[in-house]
């Protein structure tokens, strides 16, 4: 790793948003198409204070595996999912490389699937919303977005599954500092 070294970091469960590719009628943007589980590293602690008085705590954390895709592709295709974790790492410029924000971080599966089950339910909500626009339309969509949805939570849950046999060896940290990163 350029920079310095990666010790270990502590590792806790967050929710993590699944994105697939989008199609033509969204210029090919990452569709979200489901919330799961799954343990991660924690680089970073960013406190933002609010213009009204109040901090916000965010989490610069890396998630071992995060390409749905692949695992869509391999599932389809009876393939085998083996690709490489990801860990923290840094380019040359010391810039942690392959994170994403989160805000709540859990010391057990089940408080962080009860999270995602509440984001995928709001996930749901949001699209029945979208499809009211449409008006008398409504019913016939409201079923065929509801077993789309189902469907591919199907796969989002299937990839949880995985991923959660994937990091069975990554223990949870029992305190709550980060380790910073030491610069050599």
């Amino acid at each position: 790793m350029t920079g310095g070294i990666y010790m270990k970091y502590p590792i806790k469960y967050a929710v993590m948003e699944v994105r697939e590719k989008g199609g033509t009628m969204i210029d090919y943007a990452p569709v979200v198409v489901g919330y799961i589980v799954s343990k991660c590293y924690i680089c970073e602690e960013i406190i933002k204070h609010l213009g009204d008085g109040t901090e916000k705590i965010e989490y610069k954390v890396v998630f071992p595996y995060n390409n749905y895709n692949l695992f869509k592709d391999c599932e389809s295709c009876n393939i085998e999912y083996d690709v490489k974790p990801n860990k923290p790492r840094y380019d040359e410029n010391g810039d942690l490389i392959k994170y994403k924000f989160v805000s709540d971080l859990y010391d057990t599966f089940d408080d962080a699937k009860e999270a995602a089950n509440n984001a995928n339910t709001n996930l749901l909500l949001s699209m029945f919303d979208t499809i009211k626009k449409y008006g008398k339309t409504f019913e016939s969509r409201y079923l065929l977005f509801e077993k789309e949805f189902y469907k591919d939570l199907g796969k989002c849950l299937k990839y949880e599954k995985t991923i959660t046999n994937l990091t069975e060896e990554m223990k949870i940290s029992k305190d709550n500092g980060i380790i910073k990163l030491i610069k050599q």
